[in-house]
């Protein structure tokens, strides 16, 4: 670590930070992985393969629900869009709303919004509330 001009300490090309924090990020980085770190990381890592379990049972349940409830291929198409749609949704303000109002609220309404989501999608009666609830379900796993 070496010292700059404006009194920051330099970590690397181009990463200059404040002498105060240089000591803690320089232990951070040498701290050894231990088992609540690795556990830290699975749960965090989750959301990303719950979305991917999300797109492929969607894929699995078109034939089926197609049957039951009618879907038109319009709203076959939309049910499928609606996942990309949520997902944008929730990615271009989820990031703004947790530096508003932090990042364990957001988790937490995300949660609250699959769980609602969940609820709404085993009890939807018309393709039209399905593709609503599922376009919500994504957008709280994009948060």
């Amino acid at each position: 670590m070496a010292e700059t001009a404006n009194h920051g300490t330099r970590l690397a090309p181009g990463i200059v930070v404040h002498p105060d924090h240089a000591s803690l990020i320089q232990l951070l980085d040498q701290a050894p992985l231990r088992l609540p770190h690795y556990l830290a990381w699975l749960l965090s890592s989750g959301g990303t393969l719950l979305d991917g379990l999300s797109v492929f049972m969607l894929g699995m349940a078109v034939p089926l629900v197609q049957r039951e409830m009618a879907f038109t291929p319009w709203q076959l198409a939309f049910l499928g869009a609606g996942l990309v749609a949520g997902a944008v949704l929730g990615a271009s303000g989820g990031g703004r709303l947790a530096d508003r109002i932090g990042r364990k609220a957001v988790f937490l309404l995300d949660m609250f919004l699959l769980v609602l989501a969940a609820l709404g999608a085993a009890l939807a009666w018309t393709p039209t509330l399905l593709i609503l609830v599922r376009i919500l379900a994504h957008r709280g796993q994009s948060f």
